[in-house]
């Protein structure tokens, strides 16, 4: 006499997919979730998506849309973290894939933009290793037994650029009777 089950094995990747500028100061950030289930039944998911940008960096707004069967996707409220799904069965050999896009902007040089003035970019303090309040720093946390604690964590970051430049007259030189060298610096630092 035989007996055999199969059992669920969801697992979860996460990567900061592109960035597209917006306009002066503005950014979309585009991040992708895959939802898998290797295993041979189905599984059950939650999903949590937490965004730990830099302090200058401040969301505008985010929405996302999934391909999970009942969860179409829609806006995100506030700064996170967010729910992306509850309860979330997925079969075996499943994928469920989360597009989020996060709208945000930074100005470091204004003094009226949230954040400290100091851009701290991904893997700062740790290469290979981003942590939260690095550049576009965010993290996903799939719990796979419901007991409101992640059992797998994935972490995405990426960095914006702060162009700006300076212009400084360095001399007027006298050539002739009425003709002038008249040299500039212009800097264009990120």
């Amino acid at each position: 006499d035989d007996a055999c089950g199969d059992l669920p094995f969801v697992t979860h990747d996460k990567i900061l997919d592109h960035i597209v500028q917006t306009g002066t100061g503005t950014w979309n950030v585009f991040y992708k979730i895959t939802v898998q289930n290797l295993g041979g039944t189905t599984g059950v998911y939650n999903l949590i998506d937490k965004p730990d940008f830099d302090n200058d960096i401040f969301i505008q707004s985010a929405s996302f849309t999934s391909n999970a069967p009942g969860i179409p996707g829609g806006g995100l409220i506030g700064v996170g973290p967010w729910n992306l799904g509850s309860d979330v069965n997925i079969s075996a050999g499943g994928n469920h894939v989360y597009d989020i896009i996060v709208s945000v902007g930074m100005d470091i040089l204004n003094q009226n933009t949230p954040g400290d003035g100091i851009y701290t970019a991904c893997e700062d303090g740790t290469q290979g290793n981003p942590q939260p309040g690095e550049g576009l720093y965010n993290a996903s946390y799939l719990d796979v037994n419901d007991d409101g604690i992640a059992d797998e964590i994935d972490e995405a970051c990426g960095d914006l650029p702060n162009l700006h430049h300076t212009k400084d007259l360095v001399e007027i030189v006298q050539t002739g009777a009425r003709t002038y060298k008249v040299s500039y610096e212009i800097k264009v630092i990120n």
